[in-house]
């Protein structure tokens, strides 16, 4: 299903659907650049810390949270 969307240039639905704008989607380097954007202009609303960036040696979705990803219950240790 979004496969096709993106291969004709779309997005993925739940990207587009999403209200708040908590999913996004682009290539990794614009990912990483939206991610540091939001932390940058919104010191009060997210945590500094972009999470899949080094994590596991990098991974393919990123998260940013208002707290570190520990005391979300999320393992942070990963080899």
């Amino acid at each position: 299903m979004c496969y096709e969307r993106i291969k004709n240039g779309g997005i993925p639905a739940c990207v587009e659907a999403c209200p708040a704008e908590a999913r996004t989607f682009g290539t990794r380097e614009e990912l990483i650049e939206e991610a540091k954007r939001r932390i940058n202009e919104n010191p009060e609303t997210y945590y500094p810390h972009i999470f899949g960036l080094k994590e596991s040696g990098g991974t393919s979705v990123l998260y940013l949270a208002d707290r570190p990803m520990q005391k979300l219950g999320i393992k942070v240790n990963l080899p």
